[in-house]
């Protein structure tokens, strides 16, 4: 059966959207061929919205790729894909074609490589329907991408016609991906991590638009997903382990009584089902002169063509932290957390105001002054892999700072190296490798060893498990907490994810606008937040509590 009689069959509304069979998936060929999938099972219904749940590598995008044919270097060897009633398995990329688009939708996971940087977002929508040869003159074509970008809700659709993709934000440009993959009303969109790299209230507001537009079209989800708060919304879940399913069922029975062990630990791992609060620190102070860090009346203003006043990234912002304790910032994109930590962290002057760190001034710091305050303040990165040089052994990037500031002998710089690479849980045979053989949760703990081997005072956190699976993320939380208590270790915290604050922070800023909005204990501003602003962060979180 060719693609173009698939499309013109009408499907037998009895069957489901999707029936995957005993599909097994390999990569590579031969003696050294790795299988990614083994014989797995499960169907998703007409209407319905199935999510696929597991740690990387346990073989849920993979069986997506699977279904769309796209896997690189990969192929099914085993089952069959069902796709209203038609197998598809083993169709070419050819016959594949008239499929993509057409019958089967893709919201790929990063908005912000998925577009084409240098084509306006009128041109790359309109090819969808040029590819497909829709029956659309030039004219058509455009009054049908504005009622796309109209339906999926972004403002002013004629001046996002004519824009580029770094002329919007990350959740604008989710929703021109979405609008592509609903384009030709397919029957089954495949979502894949469709908000990991979004802010909560947009997260929310792009898991509705799917749900309404899933009504609208009558199209079925697959939702792949290692957040079970945003499995949550779906009628039924499939939890994949090792390229596997360990469970299957309805959305409410599997998290509200799981059977499985690895399901069970996914959940309990996962810190919007979670009612439980880390240890604190026994010796947190309270009073004003134990405060760490101060901060008061902190400016930055960025020059901006056509506004005197410039663009307000921070305004008046003042927050104290207590020695031992760990301080949130939250926030949506845009709200002022990274200029802020980057005047923390001495990488930005600030326009006016003070910020002192350990009872000094740092704002006007400069040259080996500033260097030497260094030590004292340390970050670690949202994305370990960008931030750990590529070409150097993990020995060396832990040493680093280490040459770069004590004049220690070698074998006292060997000794304090191989002490906190195994102070983070790692192996001491991770020495000798590069950052690339290791994986997303091994690289943080590199990055997490070469912060504390100058023994700061405060350690910065920008995003630093948001990019991170739900088991990996609580088992780098857990040791955050843990260093913390070994080490007095003061954190200032930065991130979308208010589950994951709620879980680790003593205290709490919310920024809008690069302004602070409310602050105070956790369980204060989370629990009876008072600003309309902070209501919505908190209500936008997927989900607090385990089904009942």
């Amino acid at each position: 059966m060719t693609a173009q009689t698939y499309m013109n069959t009408d499907a037998d509304p009895a069957l489901p959207i999707l029936d995957i069979r005993d599909l097994s998936v390999s990569y590579g060929s031969g003696r050294t061929a790795k299988r990614a999938v083994h014989g797995i099972s499960f169907t998703v219904n007409r209407g319905e919205t199935l999510a696929i749940v597991g740690e990387s590598g346990s073989g849920k995008t993979t069986t997506a790729q699977s279904i769309i044919g796209l896997l690189s270097g990969g192929k099914v060897d085993g089952g069959q894909i069902m796709l209203n009633g038609t197998d598809i398995a083993k169709w070419s990329d050819r016959q594949l074609d008239g499929l993509r688009g057409s019958r089967i939708g893709l919201i790929p996971q990063d908005p912000g490589t998925s577009l084409n940087p240098i084509r306006t977002i009128g041109s790359q929508l309109g090819e969808t329907f040029r590819i497909h040869r829709y029956p659309l003159d030039k004219t058509g074509r455009k009054a049908k991408v504005l009622e796309l970008l109209a339906k999926v809700g972004l403002s002013s659709p004629e001046l996002r016609y004519d824009q580029y993709p770094h002329q919007l934000s990350g959740g604008m440009r989710q929703r021109v991906l979405i609008a592509m993959a609903i384009a030709l009303e397919p029957d089954l969109i495949i979502a894949d991590e469709p908000t990991s790299a979004l802010d909560v209230t947009v997260q929310k507001r792009i898991l509705d638009l799917i749900d309404v537009l899933k009504r609208e079209t009558s199209a079925s989800v697959l939702l792949i997903t290692h957040d079970l708060g945003v499995a949550a919304r779906a009628d039924s879940i499939v939890v994949m382990q090792g390229g596997r399913v360990v469970e299957a069922g309805a959305a409410a029975q599997i998290l509200g009584s799981p059977q499985n062990a690895y399901t069970s630990q996914l959940l309990a791992d996962a810190p919007s089902f979670s009612d439980t609060r880390r240890e604190h620190p026994a010796n947190v102070p309270s009073e004003p002169a134990d405060d760490i860090v101060v901060i008061e009346g902190l400016c930055k203003h960025f020059p901006l063509s056509g506004k005197p006043e410039g663009l307000r990234a921070v305004d008046d912002l003042s927050f104290r932290v207590a020695r031992g304790s760990t301080h949130a910032i939250v926030g949506e994109s845009g709200s002022g957390k990274t200029t802020t930590i980057r005047m923390v962290t001495g990488f930005e002057k600030p326009t006016s105001g003070r910020i002192s760190i350990s009872g000094r001034d740092i704002s006007d710091l400069a040259g080996e002054e500033l260097r030497q305050f260094r030590r004292t303040v340390q970050l670690v990165y949202q994305n370990p892999f960008s931030s750990l040089d590529p070409r150097q052994t993990i020995f060396r990037i832990v040493e680093e700072p280490l040459r770069n500031f004590e004049p220690l002998a070698a074998q006292e710089r060997d000794r304090r190296v191989r002490e906190m690479i195994a102070r983070v849980g790692l192996p001491t045979d991770v020495l000798h490798r590069h950052p690339a053989t290791l994986s997303g949760g091994q690289r943080q703990r590199v990055a997490i060893a070469r912060a504390l081997i100058l023994q700061p005072e405060v350690v910065v956190l920008d995003e630093a498990v948001s990019a991170l699976d739900v088991t990996v993320q609580a088992r780098i939380l857990a040791l955050l907490a843990e260093l913390q208590r070994e080490f007095g270790l003061t954190y200032i915290f930065v991130s979308h994810d208010l589950a994951v604050v709620r879980q680790i922070a003593d205290t709490v800023s919310v920024m809008q606008n690069g302004r602070e909005i409310e602050s105070g204990p956790v369980e204060t501003v989370f629990g009876n937040p008072r600003h309309d602003y902070t209501k919505e962060l908190v209500a936008s979180i997927p989900a607090f509590r385990k089904p009942g």
